[in-house]
Parts: C-alpha cells; sequence; structure tokens
C-alpha cells in the first residue's frame, strides 16, 4: 500500500505543507516505519511482541492496511505462539491424588512413580496404623494445572450441569 501511495500511478494527498496525508490512527505508524527500516529485529529489540495480544492485534490490522505481508505473516504466527505459551502457563490451581492403603514395601515405587514419572509434588505421608501382614500409609500428591486444563475442566463441569 506504501510503496502504491508513492509510486506516482495514484494521486497522493498533501496538506498545505506539503506532507503526505494517511488516513489512519498514527498510534502504530512509527512501528511500521521502523519495521520497513529495521525488520523483525526491530519488534524484538523494542518488545513490541512482549504487549498484550490487544495490541499486537492493532498493529496486525495496520500491517494489513498497509499490505505489509512479511510482518502479517510474523505478527499471526506470534500470536498463535502467544496463545499457546498461555494456554500452557501453570496455574495456582492444584489437582490432588490421595492414595490409600499403600504397602510398606511398595512406598518407594509409588512415590517414584507419582513424581519422576507422572509429575506430581509430594504433599504429605500418613500412617493410619499397624494392620496384620504390615503397615500401609496414605500418600497425597498434587501437581500445578495450566490454564488449558482449567478451561477444559471448566467445560466439562459446564456440561454436567
Amino acid at each position: 500500500m506504501l510503496a502504491a501511495m508513492f509510486s506516482g500511478k495514484f494521486a497522493a494527498e498533501r496538506d498545505e505543507n506539503g506532507a503526505y496525508f494517511i488516513d489512519r490512527d498514527p498510534t502504530h505508524f512509527r512501528h511500521i516505519l521502523n519495521y520497513l527500516r529495521d525488520g523483525v529485529h526491530y519488534l524484538k529489540e523494542c518488545h513490541i511482541l512482549d504487549e498484550p495480544i490487544p495490541h499486537i492485534n492493532e498493529l496486525l490490522r495496520e500491517a494489513r492496511y498497509y499490505n505489509i505481508r512479511p510482518l502479517v505473516n510474523f505478527l499471526e504466527i506470534h500470536k498463535r505462539r502467544k496463545k499457546q505459551s498461555t494456554i500452557s502457563e501453570l496455574t495456582h490451581e492444584k489437582e490432588y491424588k490421595f492414595l490409600t492403603s499403600i504397602p510398606e514395601d511398595r512406598l518407594v515405587e509409588t512415590f517414584m512413580k507419582m513424581t519422576a514419572h507422572d509429575g506430581y509434588d509430594f504433599e504429605a505421608f500418613m500412617c493410619p496404623g499397624q494392620k496384620k501382614g504390615g503397615n500401609s500409609y496414605h500418600l497425597l500428591f498434587s501437581k500445578k494445572l495450566s490454564r488449558g486444563e482449567l478451561m477444559l475442566l471448566d467445560k466439562l463441569v459446564g456440561m454436567r450441569g
């Protein structure tokens, strides 16, 4: 779009000082110009990519208007990656597993499976008392849930209710 505006094929509107008039919100125009000068390096160095998705959407809208395909493609890919990382981001919500009546000879095996293999954190250990044939134990484990897991749980609970 910018190339077409200044190619001479179209009459570009100028103000009384001879400056070109572009009827767009100027908020992101400096980013468009700096991208055209320096490429993706500018976006990374100036932390524009760290902005919230709504701000990136505004820049994307301007890149589409000016038909800057490489910038449009880059921002769309960045948005998908950012959304994906947000979904996998851990929350403070936890899933708990309470295992009961674990025989003494299976404690280490159970502990290793839950922590090393399944990714749970150990929370508590309880020995309710002696039984014939040896002691049995109760173990409590927890795992932080991702935003994606919470969204799925919310959907499942909504389907039940």
